[in-house]
């Protein structure tokens, strides 16, 4: 394995070995080569890792190395119910890995393995999160645990404010979500979210009422404290300062809670004497 997929590798000639083999042979199949080709790609795919990692009793608990049954157990879709542009696109794949072992190259086949499972783009960036921060090797955690970087805040505040704005829009609200500066030292990363009329600018400054919220999340020790502002339409977001708190997927989490529990603060209190107070 690799810090993100399995390493795979086929042979296309016959093999003499002198230790056991793990792997698979095609030599019965019909179309033995297409077959092996797909196989490979599939198992080297991120959903498949991802599949490993969630089901392991020990990969990921107790050790770094995977069972082979645990990837003979990985859900196939049945060669024989491929139509035939899913078959074309298994040799390209394979043979554009073969001229160029690359990230690119690895992210079409990722791409192409959700797809036969009907998985979207969000389902896969939350696999690429997963794998990039959960996986039990050292540049994994080394990853999960530095800060992280401005565009990593930037990505997760778009990302919130993407989740939100429908929301807001059935207010007649226009979402608003801002890092916030805070001290160097500081455990913990804050941002803000607000709901404003649309044209009403109520930027953010930079340290205004930090102290607050890094307080109680001192206090609470939490991953993520979430303090509400309901009469300025706010809330204020603080999580634990490590980059795998601020992922695509962490957002959509952070926007499922403020939905679930906390859109009365940020939509219930009236904003102007234009807007009526709404529930």
């Amino acid at each position: 394995t690799t810090n993100e997929r399995i390493r795979v590798s086929m042979s296309e000639k016959d093999l003499v070995f002198n230790e056991v083999y793990y792997g698979y042979s095609g030599k019965a199949h019909p179309n033995a080569m297409l077959f092996i080709r797909y196989l490979t790609l599939l198992i080297g795919s991120k959903p498949a890792f991802w599949y490993i990692l969630m089901t392991s009793g020990e990969f990921g608990f107790e050790r770094e190395v995977v069972e082979k049954v645990i990837i003979d157990n990985i859900p196939i879709i049945p060669f024989e119910s491929l139509d035939a542009a899913t078959l074309a696109k298994i040799d390209q794949l394979f043979d554009a890995i073969v001229h160029e072992d690359s990230p690119e190259n690895w992210a079409a086949v990722d791409a192409w393995a959700a797809s036969l499972y009907a998985l979207n783009e969000q389902d896969l960036q939350v696999i690429n999160d997963t794998l990039r921060y959960n996986l039990p090797f050292a540049a994994n955690k080394h990853a999960a645990q530095k800060p992280p970087i401005k565009e990593e805040v930037s990505v997760f505040c778009n990302a919130l404010k993407q989740e939100l704005e429908p929301w807001g829009k059935r207010e007649g609200l226009q979402i608003d979500v801002q890092s916030m500066r805070v001290p160097n030292a500081s455990p913990w990363s804050v941002v803000s979210v607000s709901a404003t009329i649309p044209g009403n600018d109520r930027s953010v400054r930079a340290t205004d009422e930090w102290p607050p919220i890094l307080q109680l999340a001192d206090r609470l020790a939490s991953t993520e404290v979430i303090l509400p502002d309901p009469d300025n339409n706010r809330l204020l977001l603080a999580r634990l300062n490590q980059a795998r708190y601020w992922s695509n997927s962490q957002a959509r989490l952070v926007a499922r809670r403020i939905v679930w529990e906390h859109l009365d603060a940020l939509f219930g209190a009236p904003i102007s004497g234009d807007r009526e107070h709404r529930r």
